[in-house]
């Protein structure tokens, strides 16, 4: 699923202009931070942040470096979010990092199929982590390497959910 970041982590993008070398994990971190961060309504942030892989690649004319990472996502204060940050139809899992401050209220099944949003809200208790990982993929400008595309992916069981940002 292709999601839209917001101005603020669009703005973080252009932060990275590193003339030579390649991207930090740092940098990356701060892109997935932001996105959790605000997706999450400032109830979620990312901790434990490592680097687990990296490639960096020549493709169809351009430089491209992928950093593949693993994290966790944390609560910052005590909400309401979808079971392990996931919502899922027959097809395919969706990371969803939305939070309310209060239970929300029962939803008829017109409600849930207009929304899309076919999760389970769940009390989370501040301080609760989820384990999530996934690539954010790096392209080299002349003003220096600036993020392309990142996914976020979840284990919920059997099946993964996952959030791809395309910019």
């Amino acid at each position: 699923m292709k999601a839209c970041a917001s101005p603020l982590v669009v703005g973080l993008l252009f932060l990275f202009g590193c003339a030579s070398g390649t991207p930090s994990s740092s940098d990356a971190e701060k892109i997935i931070h932001q996105y959790v961060f605000e997706a999450s309504d400032e109830r979620v942030k990312v901790v434990g942040f490592k680097k687990t892989d990296d490639q960096k690649m020549e493709f169809q004319g351009r430089s491209v470096y992928n950093l593949e990472f693993q994290a966790e996502a944390q609560v910052t204060e005590d909400c309401w979010s979808y079971n392990k940050f996931s919502v899922h139809d027959r097809f395919f899992g969706r990371v969803r990092f939305k939070t309310e401050k209060t239970q929300p209220e029962e939803r008829s099944p017109m409600q849930i199929l207009m929304s899309g949003e076919t999760g389970t809200m769940v009390s989370r208790l501040k301080g609760e982590k989820t384990p999530i990982y996934g690539v954010v993929t790096f392209e080299k400008k002349e003003s220096g390497w600036v993020v392309g595309r990142y996914r976020i992916l979840i284990k919920t069981g059997e099946r993964e959910a996952e959030v791809d940002i395309e910019l």
